[in-house]
């Protein structure tokens, strides 16, 4: 590991601790309810050619207050045909009973791993049909241990993944058995380019394609409109690692043209 990749992974790791903290609650407790109140379906406009499975940032569905980005990521897809199962999983694994004691990465995945089966069990619609998991930031930590189990892949018929700044604090060698699309902001110091496009080239021989766009002078969260302003978020008040948010119209307009192509050329199109 190079002293710049080694400083960059610090920064990030102790920016994410502290925006991103654990998925599990103190002592074991549960948030209530079902982990399926967590869920947001949001179907397609007429008839539907698959699914995409939303694993959102630490944040969880709402950004510093903000509770439509996804959903208008969601309306843009089921424009196109696509399915679009949005899922809280920090208060769906607080609220499951019989959740596992295991990493941040992995309670995702066994959270969104559930939520398909759930979502399969319950809206008959969706039985026979494939689907993507489209993560952002921390989710992307749960949805890289489920592109790279050809098993489970295979068994939640996943045909594609994309991660927008996708965040792997584990280290995990990518492994992908299915089609992967990454885009990154160039200025991210959150989870910077440099190390997650070499992360792509280093991936297994057997795996599957993968891209990475890197957008020029885009930060973290340039898809999102709501941070118009500038957010930068410190460990410790004026000195020591930061994360800097902000929005990126260009970025983000063609992130959504890439997303919408991409699952268009992997799950068909109506």
């Amino acid at each position: 590991m190079t002293m710049t990749f080694l400083r960059s992974h610090l920064c990030a790791t102790a920016v994410l601790c502290l925006l991103l903290c654990s998925c599990a609650a103190p002592g074991g407790q549960t948030d209530g309810g079902r982990p399926e109140d967590h869920y947001r379906w949001l179907p397609a406009m007429g008839e539907s050619v698959g699914w995409a499975l939303f694993l959102p940032g630490s944040s969880g569905l709402s950004v510093f207050g903000d509770d439509n980005h996804y959903r208008s990521v969601a309306s843009e897809l089921n424009q196109a045909g696509i399915d679009v199962l949005m899922v809280d999983y920090k208060p769906a694994y607080r609220a499951a009973s019989d959740a596992p004691d295991v990493d941040t990465g992995e309670k995702i995945a066994w959270v969104a791993e559930r939520a398909v089966d759930w979502m399969q069990r319950e809206l008959p619609k969706t039985q026979g049909r494939c689907g993507s998991v489209v993560a952002w930031s921390m989710g992307a930590e749960g949805a890289l241990r489920m592109i790279n189990d050809a098993d489970l892949s295979q068994r939640l018929c996943l045909r594609s993944a994309v991660f927008y700044y996708p965040s792997n604090r584990a280290e995990l060698a990518l492994r992908n058995r299915v089609p992967l699309l990454l885009m990154v902001g160039q200025a991210d110091d959150v989870t910077p380019a440099e190390p997650i496009a070499a992360w792509v080239n280093r991936r297994e021989a057997s795996a599957a394609a993968a891209e990475v766009v890197i957008y020029p002078d885009a930060q973290h969260g340039f898809d999102i409109a709501s941070i118009r302003q500038r957010k930068t978020i410190r460990v410790l008040p004026l000195v020591g690692p930061k994360a800097t948010l902000q929005y990126q119209p260009m970025a983000a307009r063609d992130s959504l043209e890439r997303l919408r192509r991409f699952l268009g050329a992997t799950l068909g199109t109506r």
